[in-house]
C-alpha cells in the first residue's frame, strides 16, 4: 500500500507496468485458514472497522474454505458455458 499511496510506479513479473486507477479505495484481503462461527468476534469486527476508517482501505477475511468453493465455482461456470 505504500508504493500505492505514494504513487511509485508497481511492475509485474515481467516487468511491465501495472496501470490502475490510484483514486478507487484499496482493498486487503486477509486469508485465514479456517473461520470458526463460535466465538467472541465482537472486538475483531471493531478493530477491523477501526482500521478502515483510519486507513481509508476495505478489509476482506475469508477463509480457505470460501477461497476455493469460489475458485471451483468460477471454474465450473466457465466449463459449463
Amino acid at each position: 500500500m505504500k508504493k500505492i499511496k505514494a504513487n511509485t510506479p508497481i511492475h509485474d513479473g515481467n516487468e511491465i507496468e501495472i496501470v490502475f486507477n490510484r483514486s478507487l479505495i484499496p482493498h486487503r484481503i486477509v486469508l485465514i485458514s479456517e473461520m470458526l462461527i463460535f466465538g467472541e468476534w465482537q472486538h475483531i469486527v471493531e478493530q477491523m472497522m477501526k482500521a478502515m476508517i483510519e486507513t481509508n482501505n476495505m478489509i476482506h477475511v475469508m477463509d480457505m474454505k470460501e477461497l476455493f468453493v469460489g475458485h471451483f465455482y468460477s471454474v465450473s461456470v466457465k466449463v459449463a458455458s
